[in-house]
């Protein structure tokens, strides 16, 4: 399977997993916890949480059907590093001398792809998507897919305040669906979609930038009304800075398009690993224009840094700083920074993979 890599971390006979997926009901996300056998991925149960957290009980009683099954507690119950229930689980399980390991969501994800692809082909699932995609995606596209999709607990991208669950993620269908009709030219379709994007949470920034997308495919005039309205109600919204950015940049306004970038750099969160590589590898890129090759090996080195798989990113640095005889000899070495930080990551893959 191209998508799945051999970890070192291999679970304990009878040992149990806990992970999340998600749905939605009606307009709003929910997500659904799982408890499975390892390795056997033998499920136990599930529950649903509509809000924040789940309720103690129904952890309680999700631990008890284990138990009811196997006989037995297990002496491990592995979670997602940074799952927001894991101290509810701690105070259900502990008790009945069950160990808490806490494993990061990469050497989780190949134990519970297959139940959420299965979930996926059911009802909609945004995580579920990805997984029915795994085996057809190579680690890079893996890594790169799931850093553009947030955590439902994160900060909304958005800069709302709120966390995603609550935020964006209510219009993520519709908004995917307008963007894919976009590009295919279906642009009715696309705004059928964006309507039922705004009608669910209302022209936010988010809302009011990928309807200014949609338009920008056959209506320009019509895309910086959208954009020009964004900005003006959501100065804080870091995408609509992105996008003048751009819009700059194809008039060949550079000093214009690299300000709006940085303003949309300020406004990311630095979790945003993502877009924050999107942007910094565009300022790379006018910097290079510019002839400026300090900032651009700087720019895309940032990029780099921010999502180590995109492809865009090594290529730009290999090809036009790395090799590129063009330039000072001094500027084609990786900075030290970098130098550490790939050996860091291959050293981390090379112990995942029990090299």
């Amino acid at each position: 399977m191209a998508g799945k890599q051999e970890n070192q971390w291999q679970p304990k006979p009878g040992q149990w997993l806990v992970f999340r997926t998600d749905t939605q009901v009606q307009n709003d996300p929910v997500d659904i916890y799982v408890m499975m056998q390892l390795p056997s991925l033998y499920a136990y149960g599930s529950f649903v949480v509509q809000g924040e957290q789940p309720v103690k009980k129904e952890v309680g009683k999700l631990l008890e059907a284990g138990f009811k099954k196997d006989g037995s507690w297990p002496s491990y119950l592995t979670l997602p590093k940074g799952d927001p229930a894991e101290k509810l689980f701690r105070e259900v399980a502990e008790p009945h001398g069950v160990k808490i390991d806490v494993r990061p969501s990469s050497e989780l994800e190949p134990y519970a792809a297959p139940f959420k692809a299965g979930f996926a082909k059911q009802a909609y699932s945004p995580a579920g998507m990805l997984s029915l995609e795994e085996d057809e995606l190579d680690n890079d596209d893996l890594e790169s897919a799931r850093a553009g999709i947030p955590d439902s607990y994160d900060p909304c991208p958005c800069a709302s305040g709120k966390k995603y669950k609550f935020c964006c993620k209510r219009t993520f269908r519709e908004v995917i669906m307008a963007m894919t009709d976009a590009e295919d030219g279906h642009y009715k379709e696309a705004l059928k979609w964006m309507a039922k994007a705004e009608a669910i949470n209302g022209p936010n920034g988010e809302v009011l930038c990928r309807y200014g997308i949609v338009y920008s495919h056959f209506d320009q005039e019509k895309a910086d009304e959208y954009l020009e309205k964004c900005q003006r109600l959501f100065p804080k919204y870091p995408r609509v800075h992105y996008l003048r950015g751009i819009e700059h940049k194809e008039k060949g306004e550079r000093e214009a398009a690299l300000a709006a970038y940085r303003r949309a750099i300020e406004l990311y969160l630095p979790t945003d690993r993502y877009h924050l590589n999107e942007v910094w590898n565009n300022v790379g890129t006018i910097q290079y224009e510019l002839r400026r090759y300090e900032e651009a090996k700087a720019a895309w080195e940032k990029a780099l840094v921010y999502l180590p798989s995109d492809r865009v990113t090594k290529k730009n640095l290999i090809e036009f700083i790395y090799a590129n005889p063009a330039i000072p000899d001094e500027l084609r070495r990786p900075s030290q920074f970098v130098e550490r930080f790939m050996a860091a990551r291959i050293g981390n893959e090379g112990n995942r993979n029990g090299e």
